[in-house]
């Protein structure tokens, strides 16, 4: 997704993958990652498993919590994390249904902002 949007010439966050916490670890001194940053899981829907991350003490909880979230749709886990620079501004849901190829977009919903806060992290509502 991110090569076409790339192509489309698309303005994205950056994005880098990681594999395991130790390589989450070493993006803060590496400059690689500034904060708030957003680390999710990479096989998610909508914001289950989504943290931004406002400090370094909150990244081990934040990948914790991308690992944990639930694989959708009965695919296999993919075990990398994507850790994004945040881009603050209003949220909005797009809620797509796709067939064949061909994607109907259903509703675009504008999210109320995150809900819940706790010291270092501000975590997604699951719902």
């Amino acid at each position: 997704m991110a090569a076409a949007l790339d192509d489309g010439h698309v303005i994205t966050p950056r994005t880098t993958i990681v594999a395991d916490l130790r390589e989450l670890w070493d993006l803060y001194p590496a400059g690689a990652v500034g904060f708030p940053c957003v680390v999710k899981p990479a096989d998610g829907a909508g914001s289950v498993g989504v943290t931004v991350v406002t400090g370094h003490e909150g990244l081990e909880p934040a990948w914790q919590a991308a690992r944990a979230a639930r694989v959708m749709y009965g695919l296999p886990r993919d075990e990398r994390v994507p850790v994004q620079e945040y881009v603050g501004g209003s949220e909005f849901s797009v809620q797509s249904v796709t067939q064949h190829g061909v994607s109907t977009h259903l509703c675009i919903t504008r999210l109320p902002p995150l809900r819940r806060m706790q010291s270092s992290l501000i975590v997604c509502p699951d719902s």
